[in-house]
């Protein structure tokens, strides 16, 4: 249905009331193939309401929504509305994992400050 949408001409990035794009409705509700779609479709993330969803998935440990956001430019330094960046909750929950994928990041973009 959605490539259907798409390929009639839909408008892929229009936001929600919220200011939610299709691909950040897609990652919210861990949509998988309709994120790929999206995604090859060249669809973009509302980079100011992604930093939640960045913290989110830092928090849980989801190391996938955090490539898919990150790869979208989301600023891994953005904060949630308590001003906590996704570094402060993989500590605090110690992902091993993703640390690794952060501090592996952070050197290949030079931008991320860890706290």
């Amino acid at each position: 249905m959605v490539e259907l949408l798409l390929t009639e001409g839909a408008e892929k990035n229009n936001k929600d009331r919220w200011g939610n794009t299709a691909l950040q409705d897609a990652i919210n509700h861990n949509q998988g193939p309709v994120i790929q779609l999206l995604v090859q479709w060249k669809s973009e993330l509302n980079n100011d309401n992604a930093a939640g969803r960045l913290c989110d998935a830092a928090s849980a440990g989801d190391i996938d929504t955090l490539k898919l956001i990150l790869e979208h430019g989301v600023d891994p330094n953005c904060g949630d509305y308590d001003a906590r960046t996704p570094l402060v909750y993989i500590h605090t929950y110690v992902y091993i994992h993703v640390c690794v994928y952060m501090y592996i990041y952070r050197e290949r973009e030079r931008e991320c400050v860890c706290v």
